[in-house]
């Protein structure tokens, strides 16, 4: 009799059950990416996930950058060059991310 065994290599979702969990209460890894040389330090087997999610993040980063060229045409000024600084990545399994955006406005002398 002839069997045959078959493995798939999936990697387990990341989050608090996983080994990849790296905190003591069970939170993901997170990568802080502000170069390319920053997505080195992501596990090969993990990139795949972190570049959709980057590409999801570019997506959000463009239309943010958008919007505040319209609020600052509103407002009758030019929105900050620096807008998105970083990409941190959770390595959570979750496809969710979070952009914070911090406006500053002076107000104009009458």
């Amino acid at each position: 009799m002839d069997t045959k065994s078959t493995t798939t290599n999936q990697a387990a979702p990341p989050g608090k059950d996983s080994p990849r969990s790296c905190a003591a209460d069970g939170s993901a890894p997170e990568y802080e990416i502000k170069t390319v040389q920053d997505f080195l330090k992501v596990p090969a087997d993990r990139m795949e996930e972190c570049l959709t999610e980057f590409r999801d993040f570019l997506d959000l980063s463009r239309e943010t950058v958008e919007a505040c060229k319209v609020v600052g045409k509103l407002l009758g000024t030019e929105p900050p060059e620096t807008i998105v600084q970083a990409f941190i990545w959770s390595d959570d399994g979750e496809r969710k991310g979070t952009l914070r955006l911090t406006v500053e406005c002076e107000r104009r002398g009458e």
